[in-house]
């Protein structure tokens, strides 16, 4: 039989309209009506969410390809192949739109006082700061790599941050060299002052001749690898016997060692370094992305801690506390409440606490056989979890999704 023609005229890709759901993200960092330092925080929400879609997404079509090389998704009809290419064509530009962003962002947060620093600008006691915390906190974490002939290139840890240089011996002879950025101390470094800081990748770069003494930096970036995260968990769960937590774990290791999806660069490399990257990873160029802006961004949530309470003012959205809902009493039980009528929480407007209410009582209730419950997203130290966890200890059925 031939093929059912799929009519797509009506629908469009899910990567896509994913892609232009977190360009919108980005264009509330542009939106003068944000505070500037929740506009800083919507940058940082749009970088760590294009991680999560090469890792994720990126990586799964890359299975596909693979696996099913004719397999078409069915609103465009383009194959795994085709729907990359879409994909990839859409980077530069939204690496463009970010470092366009992220500039002007940085100049406003400039007069607003808040001052990400570059070494070069230093004044003599923050430089002596500088390098005093480099001496104590960071050189002694550092294991510079040189890469050549008899020294293999190493592996590199899925989006973790590397200084990468060209660079020559006495001899004039060519090397690379590779130094990882520590992912186990902070990620930056806050001057005495408060509320100037600077990126500990900005300080390793800086450090980068002295750590590789004997050799001559021709030129150096800062790079990172993006690996897939598409890993089938189900395989093997069901015949584990054992410790679920270990399986987890292996998986979790196993992610930093998948196939690369994406290499990017902050900064600017010889067409040849990039060509050995590219080769010895085995991306396309297509998969290749240039940055202006720092590559990982999560350091921006710090700085809250950092601002003056006038600064907070000024920079970021107003507290707000959520209200009592007028549809519940106080002094009734919310079970008793809820069989009586249907009732409606309006978050983040509305109080939690009638739900968390709810929980702890079924919890502790002996009429109530079984929780069932979807959560999209818990705290870190969550009450939802505490009072399904009381529910199972009790002896209740808790499904949670």
């Amino acid at each position: 039989h031939p093929q059912k023609k799929i009519d797509t005229s009506f629908t469009q890709n899910r990567e896509l309209s994913w892609l232009e759901f977190n360009r919108h993200v980005l264009q509330e960092s542009t939106d003068s009506r944000v505070p500037l330092y929740e506009r800083y925080k919507f940058i940082a929400i749009f970088t760590s969410n294009l991680s999560e879609f090469f890792r994720v997404r990126v990586g799964s079509l890359m299975n596909l390809r693979e696996w099913k090389r004719n397999a078409v998704d069915n609103k465009t009809g383009w194959t795994a192949e085709e729907q990359l290419a879409h994909i990839f064509a859409e980077m530069p530009k939204l690496y463009a739109e970010r470092d366009a962003a992220f500039a002007q962002l940085s100049h406003a947060l400039e007069l607003a006082g808040v001052h990400h620093k570059r070494m070069e600008s230093l004044t003599k006691s923050e430089a002596k700061f500088i390098a005093n915390y480099y001496e104590a906190n960071v050189l002694p974490l550092l294991s510079p790599l040189i890469i050549n002939a008899r020294h293999p290139f190493p592996h590199m840890i899925n989006q973790m941050l590397y200084v990468f240089c060209d660079v020559e011996d006495a001899k004039g002879t060519d090397y690379y060299a590779l130094i990882g950025v520590p992912t186990w101390i902070p990620p930056i470094v806050f001057l005495p002052d408060g509320c100037s800081f600077i990126l500990l990748e900005e300080i390793i770069m800086e450090q980068a001749s002295a750590l590789l003494g004997g050799f001559k930096i021709i030129d150096s970036a800062v790079i990172s690898l993006t690996r897939n995260a598409d890993i089938d968990l189900d395989d093997g769960i069901d015949e584990i016997e054992g410790n679920l937590l270990q399986a987890m774990k292996k998986a979790i290791k196993k992610r930093n060692r998948l196939a690369p999806v994406r290499l990017e660069i902050q900064g600017t490399l010889p067409k040849a370094s990039v060509k050995f990257l590219v080769k010895y990873h085995g991306l396309d160029n297509a998969q290749v992305y240039y940055s202006k802006a720092p590559l990982r961004m999560k350091y921006v949530f710090a700085i809250e801690d950092v601002l003056t309470p006038k600064q907070k003012d000024q920079l970021c959205y107003r507290p707000f506390s959520p209200q009592p809902s007028p549809m519940f009493l106080p002094d009734v039980p919310i079970i008793d409440q809820v069989c009586q009528e249907d009732k409606l929480l309006h978050y983040p407007y509305e109080s939690m606490e009638p739900f968390l209410r709810m929980l702890k009582e079924a919890a502790q209730d002996p009429t109530v056989i079984s929780i069932s419950i979807t959560i999209y997203r818990m705290a870190s130290i969550s009450k939802v979890a505490e009072y399904l966890s009381l529910a199972a200890d009790n002896g209740k059925d808790v499904l949670a999704m």
